[in-house]
């Protein structure tokens, strides 16, 4: 028998993440539906060549408005999501514009057999994804690259935590959750990508007490040289 610690690993956490989220699905929705969800209108102003980072079960694809779309490219690690993710598709009205790529946004050569390559990306989606990618520095600084100048990362995240707690709590949480990592700064791993336009149009609940785990970060960032 080959033990493959790595492989196994990967497939037994793969399912527990499934399973999180298919519990947990119906509070995601009805947060991400709720009247004070900045996500409804981030993402509905999305348009043209659309790179959507870990669309996972897709339930956030109602809020795009498909007259602005030329395509999307979504990638998604998980291959147990893509199911739903293609419902949610078909539901709506997006299953001639939407392609799945099932791989981590850290293989840019799956991303340049789709097409996506330097410049060539209207839009970048990122909800709730920076937090679990490994060497977001470098992918983030790749992302800016996919844009085209002008083109804008539209993004909704969790920021890093800095409560004692909160910092002993995060070895034991990321495993289970996707990779996820409750302490990483991603405001200025996305700031630090490269030149922003539009910087002031960030927004977060950076106030919240500190025992909360999601801080929320968001905004519309456009490349700057679009001009």
């Amino acid at each position: 028998m080959s033990w493959n610690l790595k492989a196994r690993w990967h497939a037994y956490t793969e399912i527990w993440e499934s399973l999180w989220y298919g519990i947990w699905d119906h509070h995601y929705i009805r947060y991400e539906r709720s009247p004070s969800s900045p996500l409804p209108a981030l993402l509905a102003s999305a348009s043209g060549v659309i790179l959507e980072l870990g669309p996972g079960l897709g339930n956030q694809l109602i809020f795009y408005d498909r007259s602005k779309i030329t395509r999307v490219v979504g990638v998604e690690l998980n291959p147990l999501f893509v199911p739903d993710l293609r419902a949610e598709m078909d539901a709506r009205g997006l299953d001639d514009v939407y392609e799945i790529i099932t791989s981590g946004i850290e293989d840019g050569s799956a991303l340049e057999r789709a097409g996506i390559v330097p410049g060539s990306v209207d839009t970048i989606v990122s909800t709730g994804v920076m937090c679990s990618v490994n060497g977001a520095e470098g992918v983030m600084k790749e992302l800016y690259r996919l844009l085209r100048p002008g083109g804008r990362f539209v993004f909704w995240e969790h920021h890093g935590s800095g409560d004692l707690v909160t910092n002993l709590w995060n070895p034991l949480w990321r495993p289970f959750i996707g990779g996820c990592n409750l302490t990483r700064d991603i405001k200025s791993i996305i700031l630090e990508a490269g030149e922003w336009e539009d910087v002031d149009s960030i927004m977060g609940d950076e106030q919240q007490k500190p025992w909360g785990l999601l801080p929320r970060v968001w905004g519309v960032l456009t490349k700057s040289g679009g001009k």
